[in-house]
């Protein structure tokens, strides 16, 4: 198989990164791509080492875009339009990618060219030296793992399902059928994009390869979720709207549903921590105000009827109060207990 593959990749303030990165796309076994650089209003060198590269590589084989800054999500979408291969990838401009990762791909599309979704496994790495890393494959003993997008929910549990760079999309179906990232949402943007293409695609398989051929480069704040966002809740109630509508339609099982459930919970969990962020300058009132009536609603009530993950029955009777000072006194309590144990057990 001798496709072309779009690689896009998206560029904010990455100076110290992206040669590096677009080196490792250089240097790929399979060398039937074209290099789409999109430059998303950087205010460092970034758009300088784009052009460089411009000048470097021949214009068939390279495309660099330079765009007022728009997001993420408005940079993929730049280059998803751009694209003219018959498939396109993503890449992160602080990562990089293993020399076979592009033939990964196609080796695995030639191999089961009738199933609809080909991802890989990746290596994430806290630091250059790749001193610690670890591995993020399905099995260690076949190269290949075939799932159904019904295995959604256990696959988005061992951090698979949410992320674009370890997948391999058709770009005519993702024109054809207008599936573009949202440029509204900060925050799990991919997600959306990931489950209307799964939706799209006729063919429900997807074929896992298990090779970290992606190495995601971890850093100190690894990821957006660590800021205050006001708008957390309404973020992960789109997502959790677009999954379950996704999940209903295919039919899955009951376990499924019990993970869906499960990562609900920690969703509103990661609300109620947000709501507490120092940035936040609400009053201690409002706060509390705020959760309970996330705490009293129907959905949460429906949450903490289907979830498993609140192993303590006390802690279970607690939520379902609908009052976050309980819950408060309870993890206070909880914790005092276990310092008294410590102390008498010394």
């Amino acid at each position: 198989m001798n496709s072309l593959v779009s690689v896009v990749i998206p560029i904010y303030n990455a100076e110290s990164s992206i040669r590096e990165c677009v080196e490792s796309i250089l240097n790929q076994t399979y060398q039937n791509y074209e290099l789409i650089l999109v430059d998303d209003g950087s205010t460092d060198r970034s758009a300088e080492i784009c052009d460089t590269y411009w000048d470097q590589i021949p214009p068939q084989r390279c495309t660099v875009i330079h765009k007022a800054n728009g997001g993420v999500s408005s940079a993929r979408n730049a280059g998803i339009a751009q694209a003219r291969g018959d498939y396109f990838v993503f890449v992160d401009s602080d990562d990089c990618v293993n020399p076979n990762y592009l033939q990964a791909f196609m080796d695995a599309k030639a191999q089961y060219p009738q199933v609809g979704h080909i991802w890989c496994g990746y290596q994430a790495v806290s630091s250059i030296s790749q001193e610690a890393s670890q591995r993020h494959v399905l099995s260690e003993e076949q190269l290949y793992t075939l799932c159904d997008r019904k295995d959604y929910m256990e696959l988005c549990g061992k951090c698979f399902t949410q992320m674009p760079w370890n997948k391999l999309y058709k770009t005519e179906l993702v024109k054809k059928q207008q599936i573009k990232m949202q440029e509204d949402l900060s925050l799990g943007e991919d997600i959306i994009f990931n489950l209307d293409y799964l939706d799209a695609q006729e063919n429900t398989q997807i074929l896992f390869i298990n090779d970290p051929c992606y190495i995601y480069m971890q850093g100190e704040e690894d990821s957006l979720s660590n800021k205050y966002r006001p708008d957390l809740l309404q973020i992960y109630n789109t997502i959790d709207k677009a999954m379950k509508d996704c999940l209903t339609k295919w039919n899955v099982d009951d376990q499924s549903w019990t993970a869906y459930y499960n990562g609900v919970f920690y969703g509103c969990e990661r609300v109620f921590r947000n709501e507490y962020h120092p940035n936040n300058r609400k009053p201690n009132r409002g706060k509390i105000k705020f959760i309970n009536s996330i705490l009293k609603s129907e959905e949460y009530k429906q949450v903490l009827r289907n979830c498993d993950c609140i192993s303590n029955s006390a802690l279970a009777a607690v939520y379902r109060l609908g009052s976050y000072r309980c819950i408060q006194c309870f993890f206070k309590a909880a914790k005092l207990k276990a310092s008294v144990k410590k102390v008498f057990t010394k």
